[in-house]
Formats: C-alpha cells, sequence, structure tokens
C-alpha cells in the first residue's frame, strides 16, 4: 500500500511538469519573436519559484525511497524494496527534469538580455553612423565661418559650389561606407 501511494503521488506530478515545460517553450517562443517585457521577467520567475517550491516538495521523497530500500522494517517486506528502488528512479528523474525546466527558465531570461542587448547595440551604431556623417558637414562649415582672411577659396567663383560638393561627397561617401559595414 505504501509503494502504491508513493507511486499515486509521484506520477501526479509528472502532468504538472509537462504543463510547466508548455508554459516554458511558448514563453521562449514568445520571448525570441518580441523584446523581453515586464510581463514576461514576472511570469518566468514565477515559474522558477513555482518549480523551486516543487524541488522541496519531491526532494525529501528520494530521501524516503532510498530509506525504504535500505532499512529494515518488519512491517514491509523484503520483496518490495526493488519497487522502491523504481519510485526513486522516478522521483530522481523529476528532480532531473525539475533541474532542466529552472535551467529553462534561466535561458529564456539569458536569451531575452542577448536579444535585447543586440537591438541596442545595432541602434547605438546607427546613431553613432548619422552622427558622424552630421559632424562631417558640421566641421567643414564650422571652418568657413570663422571667416579668416587667407581663405583662397572663398574668392574662387564657384568656392561656393565647391564646398558644397565636398560635403555632399563626404557624407554620401560616409554614407555608403556604413551601409556596405551593416551600421545603416
Amino acid at each position: 500500500m505504501l509503494y502504491a501511494l508513493l507511486s499515486f503521488v509521484i506520477e501526479n506530478y509528472r502532468p504538472l511538469m509537462d504543463n510547466y515545460y508548455s508554459e516554458l517553450e511558448d514563453v521562449e517562443q514568445r520571448v525570441l519573436k518580441n523584446p523581453l517585457s515586464q510581463a514576461d521577467v514576472e511570469r518566468i520567475q514565477g515559474l522558477r519559484r513555482d518549480l523551486l517550491r516543487l524541488r522541496r516538495y519531491i526532494g525529501p521523497l528520494a530521501e524516503i525511497c532510498q530509506e525504504l530500500q535500505r532499512l529494515d522494517f518488519p512491517f514491509i517486506d523484503k520483496n518490495m524494496r526493488p519497487y522502491f528502488r523504481d519510485v526513486a528512479i522516478h522521483v530522481n528523474r523529476l528532480l532531473e527534469d525539475l533541474t532542466a525546466l529552472r535551467e529553462m527558465a534561466d535561458h529564456a531570461i539569458e536569451i531575452g538580455l542577448l536579444l535585447e542587448s543586440s537591438r541596442q547595440s545595432v541602434t547605438q551604431r546607427k546613431f553613432a553612423a548619422w552622427a558622424a556623417i552630421l559632424a562631417f558637414p558640421t566641421a567643414v562649415a564650422g571652418i568657413y565661418g570663422m571667416n579668416f582672411n587667407n581663405m583662397p577659396e572663398l574668392a574662387w567663383q564657384y568656392g561656393y559650389f565647391a564646398v558644397l560638393g565636398l560635403i555632399a561627397t563626404g557624407c554620401v561617401g560616409l554614407y555608403a561606407s556604413f551601409k556596405r559595414s551593416g551600421w545603416l
């Protein structure tokens, strides 16, 4: 009867573990498709907390089964010891599954953070590229805004157009370079 009770308790944890596995797979898929949200983090943390609680409940069952295999109880037939070993094996599998599920939850958070970091890196590169493109005409205009007397190109008939061409060429060159390197 004790074997049947322990076996029943252990087997009833399996559907619960399957539900957690399914839920973690759903969270993983959502994290891969969308940025990690506050609700996702709270959900994953809630799942991790539930899995830890389950581990605290299931852990002592492994010790109980080990004791039932080793100790000589007068009310337990010695021929029943292999059955308790069977229950102990199921308990150990559940504990391994719990560890794997906790790792899945940890990996879901890590994946979300890595993807968010990657998205931010791409955005920062784009901002840096546009800042460099805008810095070029600013620098050229700053030089010509100093109003030095010895700037020969100021007296040229086409000096204004030459400077505008230089600015346009520089900006297009920078844009093409950043586009080719994947920054834009």
